[in-house]
């Protein structure tokens, strides 16, 4: 197993490795066929084991550091109503990611973590089947919580932002001035809202079950790989 000071001193470079694999996974997108501007994408499983491995200073960093690299090669393409808007609301959809599965990890004994989170070895199951069900009831938690916050996101500040083209960044002056009644299937707010749950409700509902599942499988078996190294 490789003793503490040794895991330390390989934390900056797991992390810069971790985020340029971030990033990479990133661009490996499935489009959304009700909404073509939609993408499915994995990174951020790739951040769940940086959390594992590194602990949330460090997996802080990579987020950032992912958004900031995807910002600039992206050719600023996310700069309404204001520059790094777009990977604003993706660092903070990721950071919440992170805090409610430390939470629930901690809450269900998934993985043991201290201040500092130097040891990364699962908590002992009493047996396989309940070790799945954990995972399984934290996956479901994480699932919903991502799509309640992506959703309110969208509904609140996102949606506005993007179809206004930052003239109208927040819900209520959009809903309240009429020029988007078409785009949201009529007006007023109870259309706007059917609107945003129906499209990023399902959208978020099958992109956080899918990474939270990819997460579950390989989660084990790189945990196991480096207690053994």
């Amino acid at each position: 197993m490789m003793n503490e000071s040794s895991y330390k001193s390989l934390k900056p470079v797991l992390a810069a490795t971790l985020a340029a694999l971030a990033l990479i996974v990133g661009y490996i997108e499935i489009v959304w066929p009700l909404a073509p501007w939609l993408k499915l994408d994995f990174s951020e499983v790739v951040i769940l084991i940086s959390f594992v491995f590194l602990g949330f200073n460090y997996t802080f960093a990579v987020i950032v550091i992912r958004s900031l690299i995807r910002w600039l090669v992206s050719g600023h393409s996310t700069n309404i109503p204001f520059p790094f808007f777009g990977e604003t609301v993706a660092i903070v959809a990721s950071v919440v990611m992170v805090l409610f599965y430390m939470l629930f990890s901690k809450i269900f004994s998934l993985t043991k973590i201290e201040k500092e989170p130097e040891d990364i070895s699962l908590a002992e199951p009493k047996s396989l089947g309940k070790d799945l069900l954990k995972e399984f009831c934290v996956g479901l938690i994480i699932t919903i919580i991502m799509t309640l916050v992506m959703v309110g996101l969208n509904f609140l500040v996102v949606t506005p932002s993007f179809a206004s083209q930052g003239e109208y960044p927040f819900f209520f002056s959009m809903v309240n001035s009429g020029k988007y009644d078409r785009m949201f299937g009529g007006p007023g707010l109870s259309n706007y809202t059917i609107f945003i749950v129906t499209l990023y409700g399902p959208f978020n509902l099958v992109k956080f079950a899918s990474c939270m599942a990819v997460f579950t499988l390989v989660k084990k078996p790189l945990v196991n790989a480096l207690n053994q190294e």
